[in-house]
């Protein structure tokens, strides 16, 4: 019924403000966001809604807590899996944190860590490991050295990939 005009919505000028009598308030003025700190990157999230499949690959902090069927390369960042997050897939990251439930590879840089709500199925390959009291793992471990962890853990995969295909006669699909 009543409609306000352009000119009602529109920020009062800096003359404008000046102008505003004693005792009585002014509009603050509009400031810019603070910058966001240099290397620090915002996170993305999959709710528990969201059903993702294919790959997700990125530089930012990952937190599912939806399901994710394929595969998650992360570089530099951290990939948590929350509570109601359940992941089928190989995942790469800095550090991985399961608190959902994982069935795959987890291939870390620098950790994983299985919470108590957590449950792992499948390999795990970093140079730290750390298990809750509570946690359900059922995983091959393998410790490694940081800065030998890539190139050797990958060859290794790809490999055990191929003779699986090869045992069950798949054709074996590359990420070409």
């Amino acid at each position: 019924m009543w409609r306000k005009s352009d000119d009602a919505r529109k920020p009062p000028t800096t003359e404008e403000r000046a102008a505003v009598p004693q005792g009585f308030a002014s509009v603050p003025e509009a400031r810019p966001a603070p910058p966001a700190q240099e290397g620090r990157m915002e996170g993305s999230r999959i709710g528990r809604g969201l059903k993702f499949r294919g790959e997700i690959a990125g530089r930012e902090d990952l937190h599912l807590d939806g399901e994710v069927t394929g595969e998650i390369v992360l570089t530099g960042a951290t990939c948590t899996v929350g509570p109601g997050g359940r992941v089928e897939a190989s995942v790469e990251a800095s550090e991985i944190v399961v608190e959902g439930s994982v069935s795959g590879s987890l291939v870390a840089q620098q950790i994983v860590r299985v919470r108590k709500t957590g449950a792992v199925e499948g390999r795990i390959a970093a140079p730290r490991l750390a298990i809750e009291d509570g946690a359900r793992v059922s995983v091959r471990v393998e410790m490694v050295r940081p800065g030998e962890l890539l190139p050797d853990v990958r060859a290794r995969e790809t490999g055990t990939r191929a003779r699986a295909a090869a045992a069950s006669e798949v054709p074996l699909q590359t990420g070409d």
